[in-house]
């Protein structure tokens, strides 16, 4: 599962990459971040989930 987070963030970096004027997907890179640290502690997939959603509302 680390590796779908590490994906989320990585997608959502490119696209903030691809558009400059405006922050668009930076938030969802946080929180993919956060998926990647509660994946390795292994916690459930709908906590991972949850903490991802969170994280991402609270950063915008």
């Amino acid at each position: 599962m680390v590796f779908v987070w590490l994906a989320v963030c990585i997608i959502a970096v490119l696209l903030e990459l691809l558009t400059p004027t405006a922050l668009i997907s930076i938030w969802f890179a946080v929180g993919g971040a956060i998926g990647i640290l509660t994946a390795c502690i292994a916690l459930p997939l709908w906590v991972q989930i949850t903490c991802f959603v969170i994280v991402s509302i609270v950063s915008m």
